[in-house]
């Protein structure tokens, strides 16, 4: 096929239909249309937010599209020739529409600067009411003058954000005309809470609602269900519940014990004084796990003290090096009773205080000494200079001299070996040469030395970081199906073992969540939004369906897709459960945890798109957000609900939009046709 032919359709150019030209000038047509509407808009003299205007020229895609493929293939002379439309005109309105964004922010900015002169007095004395004194500065005024549908302002302790919302909110009363009880005022404590309303009700005299987000959204949630009071329970509930957890439960979880101890002894904070840490878990991820699990030979591990910045153990001793707590860490998992830097037996000074070996260790009627020296077996250390590293091999003969002359058992380890074998192989080899015997400390011997007592910094260190972990997780409106994609969506081994980890705690987490009737912070933000976002289509309650002839994908016709997929939505809106996951696996007929506990099958499109890949409905939705008929809520929280025009889509999808949809679902180059 010739390249006319691809781009144009099978009909050649010179033989182009009067249906085909009617669809040209529409083209035409709809982007003078665009370029008008952003001409007027300009002309406002008022800050322009982008909900004003991205909509329209988000609608407008497809004919951006379309002269810009005329551009690139050098045709748009020839098209506004045969239009009898000037070129310099389209041109001028494409290059409008294509830098949309620079011209509004241009515009806004030009706004605020007249603003500011123009509104100098009003805004000397926005405050006086509260403080006479009070002088907003210009990045104050600034953010006052901006009216975005969001904006995030950063700024520290005293820097004035308390009185800069005082004063956005009187502007907002005085010059834009908004009513104080359509003004909601949140913040996170009571004690800004209790300032703002000293300040905006009280003194400025303006009766908009001021309250914490728990209580906002505690008042949300219960709207459609007054009776039922939930628990709003602190942040810290998480660590608690968690930690509770560890000591008391999961030790009788074999499964986890298992993940636990090998994430411990290979990744979490691993000892390693190399500069690529990807490198370093490459190599992990390539040993050999059978030896992990079992012997637990290679189990490392390395904490810092926040106070002295030193190295402590299992047992929270604190040790100088990395190494040696690994050699103490070996030494207790296998039942081999140590003393770190004890006195030698014998009276022997160094440096003008006694000799102390790092170990001392005991078994049965043995006894031994451990020295590790910082060099490597080579006698190299890229730390010292030629003249340090020649008094440290000169120490290191002199201790091995004088445990032979007292005939004391010395075992002496090296940062380094010539075998380039780890330093713990080498102990162990040592260990059983001199007649001790290693006797693996159980999993759970171990996991409960781990767990028990406040004062182990290392499980706190595992538990704060399991706790981020599952906030976020939350924060981002995530189900409890999400742990299985994850978990698949990744070959690292690390990765993986946390996040069956994760997960238990995860549902442990819910399950007293539960049980108490309780709800965190993440929980209430989320239940809040969704029973907001339910409240703007409540009026609309039935599916509209485009009457649209066949358009076939895969054997699916698109348009009962479309329609499966919005009365869904719908339905699963009611139950309050309706991120994107959840609706592509109610229709796949997923029978998760999740879908079956909140009675999910029982809605009619339950398993309708069985048939079709998670990925083709996923590119549908996508589309389907794209094009208005399902909204997306931004930033943290992204659940789904139909939009006006989702629910009454015949009005806005024809055969063109449908045709489109097939294209792109096949993956063509060209989603357009003339």
């Amino acid at each position: 096929m010739g390249i006319f032919s691809r781009i144009f359709g099978i009909r050649k150019i010179n033989n182009i239909s009067s249906d085909l030209d009617k669809k040209q000038n529409d083209n035409i047509v709809e982007l003078l249309e665009l370029k008008s509407f952003l001409d007027e808009l300009l002309k406002k003299n008022q800050y322009i937010s982008k909900r004003e205007f991205l909509s329209s020229v988000d609608k407008k895609k497809d004919v951006l599209h379309f002269f810009d493929v005329l551009i690139q293939s050098q045709m748009l002379e020839n098209f506004c020739k045969s239009n009898r439309q000037s070129v310099q005109e389209i041109t001028a309105a494409l290059d409008e529409c294509n830098k949309i964004n620079e011209i509004i922010d241009f515009h806004n900015e030009q706004y605020i600067k007249q603003a500011l002169i123009n509104e100098r007095e009003y805004f000397d004395g926005i405050l006086k009411k509260v403080d006479k004194n009070i002088l907003l500065d210009e990045d104050q005024r600034r953010v006052i003058l901006t009216d975005e549908d969001y904006c995030l302002v950063i700024a520290g302790a005293g820097a004035g954000k308390t009185t800069t919302v005082a004063a956005k909110v009187k502007f907002l009363v005085d010059k834009k005309n908004i009513k104080p009880s359509q003004i909601l005022v949140v913040s996170f404590t009571n004690k800004a809470v209790n300032e703002l309303k000293e300040k905006i009700n009280k003194e400025l005299e303006i009766d908009c609602p001021i309250a914490t987000f728990h209580s906002v959204g505690n008042a949300i949630i219960n709207i459609n269900t007054p009776e039922e009071k939930l628990n709003i329970v602190d942040q810290s509930k998480l660590y608690f519940v968690i930690r509770d957890y560890f000591r008391n439960a999961i030790l009788q979880n074999e499964s986890i014990v298992n993940k636990l101890i090998m994430f411990f002894a290979s990744y979490f904070d691993a000892p390693y004084e190399g500069d690529d840490l990807n490198s370093f878990f490459n190599n992990i991820a390539k040993a050999n796990f059978s030896t992990l699990r079992s012997d637990l030979e290679d189990f490392k591990r390395e904490i810092i003290d926040t106070r002295t910045k030193k190295s402590v153990t299992i047992q929270n001793e604190v040790l100088r090096s990395q190494q040696e707590v690994e050699i103490a860490n070996f030494l207790y998992l296998n039942n081999i009773e140590y003393e770190y830097e004890p006195i030698y037996q014998y009276n022997i000074t160094y440096y003008r205080k006694p000799y102390t070996p790092d170990f001392i260790i005991y078994q049965d009627d043995k006894c031994a000494y451990i020295e590790h020296f910082g060099i490597t077996e080579s006698g190299k250390n890229n730390r010292y200079s030629d003249e340090e590293l020649t008094r440290y091999k000169k120490a290191v003969n002199d201790k091995v001299r004088l445990h032979n002359e007292h005939g004391t058992v010395l075992i002496y380890t090296f940062s380094g070996y010539n075998d380039n074998r780890p330093l713990i192989m080498h102990l162990k080899e040592e260990l059983e040469s001199k007649g001790f015997k290693l006797k693996p400390r159980s999993n759970k011997e171990i996991m409960e030395m781990l767990v028990t007592g406040e004062e182990n910094r290392y499980i706190r260190k595992l538990l704060n970081l399991i706790c981020r972990f599952i906030s976020n997780f939350k924060v981002n409106g995530y189900s409890d199906d999400e742990f299985n994609r994850m978990y698949h969506s990744t070959q690292n081994v690390r990765s993986r073992l946390f996040l069956d980890i994760c997960n238990d705690c995860y549902l442990e987490y819910e399950r007293w969540l539960n049980e108490n009737k309780a709800v965190d912070f993440e929980d209430m933000i989320n239940e809040s939004a969704i029973t907001k976002n339910n409240s703007i289509v409540s009026d609309y309650v039935e599916i509209i369906k485009a009457d649209l002839e066949p358009i076939l994908f895969n054997k699916f016709v698109l348009n009962d897709v479309i329609y499966i997929i919005l009365n869904a939505l719908q339905n699963i809106s009611v139950k309050k459960y309706y991120n994107k996951t959840i609706l592509i696996n109610v229709l796949i007929e997923s029978n998760n945890k999740i879908i079956i506990d909140n009675n999910l099958i029982q809605i009619p499109e339950y398993g309708q798109l069985k048939n079709m890949s998670y990925d083709d409905i996923d590119t549908i939705i996508e589309w389907m957000i794209n094009k208005h008929l399902i909204l997306r809520t931004k930033e943290r929280y992204p659940v789904l609900h139909s939009t006006y025009e989702g629910l009454h889509y015949s009005k806005y999808i024809g055969i063109k939009e449908m045709k489109q949809l097939k294209e792109y679902l096949e993956k063509e180059v060209v989603t357009w046709k003339w």
